[in-house]
Parts: structure tokens; C-alpha cells; sequence
């Protein structure tokens, strides 16, 4: 008899076929992920599905179907092609985003000093070098995101944080704080640089690392 938890995966692969008419997905569904943005999904034939939960969710999926096929040739690694398979609906308020899986797995912290981390840590820098190094007239057609570092936006992530800040800290540990926010707007390099196209959410368990070179 099935559990809740597979009985929630079924019903989730009957509401996506019924979104996009002829999608036939390979049971079981298998969760990968279950996180603020996102809920992560994928079938036996290996698809991935991203379902919404968040507004933001949505204008992610879209830049990501526009963005992924345009960089594919500047990086040295496999690029997922993506394609919006519904958009905000009564079922899937946010819509939801598939692409074909790679067979690969999420980086564990155990790989930073397993033998061949040299060759990880060579490939991680490789890939980020790529990535930073895309011209951005490349990008000229895509939707216009928030750069975050701006003095404006910079300032307003300031003010929006240090109260909480200072009721979480020690006296010592919230003047550093300050003296950190001081030196961040101080800092010219903040303000004069060239314009990159930056990964924004570069941790471990949002790189794959190659099974093959797994112990």
C-alpha cells in the first residue's frame, strides 16, 4: 500500500500530464528537492520538474529558459536545455519548468579532500572563469534582473537588516557588524567594476560532480 509521501508523487504526476496534454510521465517520481522556491521532482525516464511555490519562482523559470540555451557554448560543461512546461495555472499557481536530468550527483563535502580534489577544485575555477568571462552583449535579449550590488541596493539591504542584526548579536559582535557595512560602502571596488554574469547561488549542492570520478 502506498504512503502518504507516494501517494502526494502520483497525484503530483497525474496533475502535471493533465497541465500539458500528451505528457506522459515514466513512474515512480522521485523527489530531489524540496526547497523556498521550488519543489523538485523527477521521473523514471530521468525528466526533472520544477514545480513553483513563489512569484519570484516564476520570473526565475523563464530567465533560466531563455538564459540556459545562450551561454551553452561558452562553458565547458554539459548545459541543460530547459522549456517552460506550463506556466501560472489553477493547479500550479507559479508554473512549472522541466529539462532532462544529468548523471551526475551533488557535491558532498567528503569530495573537498577526497583523492582527485585537486583536479575538483581545478574544474570548479575552469567552469567559474567561463561563466564570468561570457560577454554580456550575448545576453542583450534577456529580462532585466536585480544586480544586488549598487550603493542604492546595497544601503537598503543594510537598513533592512541591521535591526534584526541587533537583537541577535552581542554589542561586540554588532559593532563589527558595523564596521563591516562601513567598509563594504567605502569600498571602491564595489562601485567600479565590469559587468559579469555571476551563478548567485554557487554552493555545494548546487554542483555535480561526475559519478565516474566518485569513490
Amino acid at each position: 500500500m502506498p504512503t502518504s509521501h507516494e501517494t502526494t508523487l502520483i497525484t503530483l504526476a497525474d496533475n502535471i500530464e493533465r497541465e500539458a496534454p500528451g505528457l506522459k510521465l515514466q513512474r515512480p517520481l522521485t523527489e530531489l528537492g524540496d526547497g523556498f522556491r521550488s519543489i523538485v521532482v523527477r521521473d523514471a525516464s530521468g525528466m526533472v520538474y520544477l514545480i513553483g511555490r513563489t512569484n519570484s519562482a516564476a520570473k526565475g523559470y523563464r530567465y533560466q529558459a531563455n538564459l540556459l540555451p545562450q551561454i551553452n557554448s561558452y562553458l565547458p560543461v554539459v548545459v541543460p536545455n530547459p522549456r517552460i512546461l506550463s506556466g501560472p495555472s489553477e493547479r500550479f499557481p507559479v508554473g512549472i519548468i522541466s529539462y532532462p536530468s544529468l548523471p551526475d550527483r551533488p557535491i558532498k563535502h567528503s569530495d573537498a579532500t577526497a583523492p582527485g580534489w585537486e583536479q575538483l577544485a581545478s574544474d570548479t575555477a575552469e567552469f567559474l572563469a567561463a561563466l564570468h568571462q561570457i560577454p554580456i552583449s550575448a545576453l542583450a535579449d534577456l529580462e532585466t534582473r536585480p544586480s544586488l550590488t549598487s550603493r542604492l541596493e546595497i544601503i537598503e539591504a543594510r537598513n533592512s537588516t541591521i535591526s534584526v542584526m541587533k537583537t541577535h548579536l552581542t554589542t561586540r559582535e554588532f559593532d563589527e557588524l558595523e564596521r563591516w557595512w562601513d567598509r563594504l560602502l567605502s569600498d571602491q571596488w564595489m562601485q567600479d567594476f565590469r559587468v559579469s554574469l555571476i551563478h548567485q547561488d554557487f554552493w555545494h549542492e548546487n554542483i555535480l560532480i561526475q559519478i565516474d570520478r566518485c569513490s
